[in-house]
């Protein structure tokens, strides 16, 4: 995807209004082609096949460097500077001294196996309860690989006396499937003993794909607060603009969060991915939706959860009228948004 023409990013926002801005993404996805540099007056993003890549995305590690350099010759001035890491990502490969050792526990290895299709479980043997822990323990390694190094931004501000005077947020643009379930039916088996488990992201949107950190810091930001409503990305902006007494386009999808269970509008919340749409509602039912050629060469069908009762999404209701009064929903917000149905940008002022 790219970012539409008559979008304003937050970066040409907040560039506006007299904010120096940068942006280091370590995915190369994210390019100057696909409008992500708009508003940036800095602007790095790992390139890939190219000889110093040498196949690797930037690591934690280098991404701060690259925005604390940055920092460094800009102070006084505010500022906006976006880093993306890329580090809890397929290949997992943390560096050294950063490694959890695998779990070993009898309860996890039955939650794995019993995540299969019954005629597959015989075939989960102890090799392969070794491999999916493996792939888990590289992937947490990962995240505090990540962790330490937003740390160094975070103390970066704490040395300069700008704590308490900068907002930050941190979130993720999608999970990762580390076994929780199977893939779905019609979907390629991978080679290997764990080729029949989801372990990946972008084609299902499960909890472990949607539910992400989300957490804001700074002025105006009550102390210890968490809200557990279900919100959205889109609502970052938004809250970003309000938090820096800046104006909020009329337009934007997303809603002003307050920090405060009470002020926030529980609307439905919407996902997409290449292989289905869902909606959550009520902070409690997800339904499922199959794209149509999902249905029409897999059989697939809509599958809704009660999460409160089955938080990992594991048991199918048979609710029928509730199944359908979602996938009405569905339906209205895909008509509302064709452009994105159709893989473009929607035109947000």
């Amino acid at each position: 995807g790219q970012i539409h023409p008559e979008q304003r990013s937050l970066a040409e926002h907040l560039a506006s209004a007299g904010y120096r801005t940068a942006g280091i993404y370590s995915n190369g996805l994210l390019d100057q082609e696909k409008g992500f540099a708009r508003g940036m007056e800095h602007f790095q993003v790992f390139k890939p096949r190219t000889p110093e890549a040498k196949g690797k995305p930037w690591t934690a590690d280098q991404v701060t460097d690259l925005g604390l350099a940055w920092l460094e010759g800009i102070t006084g001035e505010p500022f906006f500077l976006a880093l993306h890491y890329s580090d809890p990502h397929f290949p997992y490969a943390p560096l050294e001294g950063l490694a959890f050792e695998p779990y070993d526990d009898p309860q996890r290895r039955e939650a794995f196996r019993a995540a299969l299709p019954p005629e597959h479980r015989d075939e989960f043997t102890t090799g392969s309860y070794r491999l999916l822990e493996r792939h888990s323990a590289a992937y947490d390694s990962e995240i505090l690989q990540t962790d330490r190094h937003v740390a160094r931004v975070l103390e970066w501000l704490e040395r300069e006396q700008l704590a308490d005077r900068t907002l930050v947020v941190l979130t993720a643009d999608h999970g990762e499937g580390l076994g929780q379930r199977a893939i779905a039916p019609g979907e390629r088996v991978h080679g290997g003993p764990i080729g029949r488990f989801y372990l990946s992201h972008g084609t299902q949107l499960y909890d472990e794909q949607v539910r992400v950190p989300l957490v804001f810091v700074g002025p105006q930001v009550p102390a210890g607060v968490r809200v557990p409503a279900h919100v959205s990305l889109i609502d970052v902006m938004p809250t970003v603009l309000a938090l820096m007494h800046l104006p909020v386009p009329q337009g934007l999808h997303g809603q002003l969060l307050r920090f405060d269970q009470d002020h926030i509008q529980q609307r439905p919340v919407f996902a997409y991915c290449s292989r289905a749409t869902t909606v959550t509602v009520e902070d409690r039912w997800r339904l499922h939706v199959p794209r149509d050629y999902r249905v029409r060469d897999h059989g697939a069908r809509p599958e809704l959860y009660d999460l409160a009762a089955d938080p990992l999404e594991l048991q199918p209701l048979p609710d029928e009228q509730r199944i359908a009064t979602l996938e009405q929903q569905v339906a209205s917000w895909k008509e509302v948004h064709t452009a994105l149905e159709e893989g473009r940008g929607l035109p947000l002022s």
